[in-house]
């Protein structure tokens, strides 16, 4: 069994990191060509609608569950 944590407590604690992140990053999803870029931000919006749970291999690499913390694969427009 893989183990999972949910990395936020409510919809603004995500709302906060992914707008610290994944907006903010070239592997933002595109909304113009409707493409996923990033595996951990598809795990993290999943979880949204299924308990909020996601694997811990996603949360280590996101930098979670410290909601300040950058994603380790950040990559800055």
């Amino acid at each position: 069994m893989i183990a999972k944590i949910i990395p936020f407590s409510n919809a603004t604690e995500f709302m906060i990191w992914r707008g610290n992140n994944c907006s903010l990053c070239k592997k933002d999803y595109d909304f113009e060509n409707q493409i996923l870029h990033c595996d951990i931000e598809e795990a993290i919006s999943t979880a949204r609608f299924l308990g909020g749970e996601i694997d811990i291999d996603i949360a280590e690499r996101a930098n979670l569950p410290d909601v300040n913390n950058k994603c380790k694969e950040f990559e800055s427009l």
